[in-house]
Order: structure tokens, then sequence, then C-alpha cells
């Protein structure tokens, strides 16, 4: 997810979300160089709208900054450079999802972006299956 705290990045960056204090930046939790993104938020919709894609280059290579604050200050957040100047403006949300324009990348090089793709093991997306979920909590609900 774009980090929603920071301010906005220079053309041709993105700060990202910076998940935990621990992982290093070279960790698959994180995107990585040579791999194509799309962009995308409330306004610029992912399959069907205005979004973008661009590659993660790998040098520079993704990695930590601290990335300035509106009102001073610094939060660390993984900077990524892109292969090119994305043209729409993200707005980011915050973890509340309280505008409802939450601004997120994601990885879709190597993989395939039909619907019916959903949970392939080539898949650019996935979707939780909750059918058997009652049977983990049945046994709470039983009198």
């Amino acid at each position: 997810m774009l980090d929603s705290e920071v301010s906005s990045p220079p053309a041709g960056q993105l700060y990202l979300l910076r998940w935990d204090q621990t992982t290093p930046a070279s960790d698959l939790k994180y995107v990585q160089g040579g791999e194509t993104v799309v962009v995308f938020d409330a306004d610029h919709q992912y399959p069907n709208g205005s979004y973008e894609t661009a590659v993660i280059l790998t040098d520079p290579a993704p990695d930590f900054y601290d990335a300035p604050l509106p009102g001073g200050g610094t939060k660390s957040v993984l900077r990524v450079y892109l292969n090119k100047s994305l043209s729409n403006i993200y707005t980011p949300s915050p973890l509340t999802f309280a505008s409802g324009k939450c601004a997120a990348v994601g990885v879709i090089s190597n993989c395939d972006c039909e619907a019916n793709q959903i949970n392939s093991s080539n898949s650019c997306f996935y979707d939780a299956d909750m059918r058997e979920i009652q049977r983990t909590f049945n046994p709470d609900f039983d009198s």
C-alpha cells in the first residue's frame, strides 16, 4: 500500500508502507526490482479503470528510506524507483480505510490477470474461500 502519512515522493518513485521494522527489504513480502506492478485506487481502478503499470527498477533497488512527514520529521518507508513517472495522482488512505480511497500496488508480472484464473498457481489474484469458516467457529457456539 502507498504510505498515507508521508509527503508525496518525487516523480518516478513510490513510498510504500513498511509492515515491520525487522523484515529486510529483500524479503518477498515486499515488491522487488524487475517486477511489473499496477498502481491503483478508488478513482483509478484495476482492471477496469485508468490504473497505470510500471516496472520496479533493480538499480537502485527497493530499500528502506526515511521519508519526510508533512509536519516535520521522517518515517521509514519502502522506496521504489519506477521505469517511468506516473500520470495519475493516487490517494492513499490510513489503514482505517476511513476515506475509502486506499491506494495500492500489486505485482502483475509473470501471472495471468484473467478473472477465471483466481487462485490458480499463476493467478495475479487470490480470493479467500470462506465456505468452511463455520467449521472453525461451530464448537464455540454449541450449547
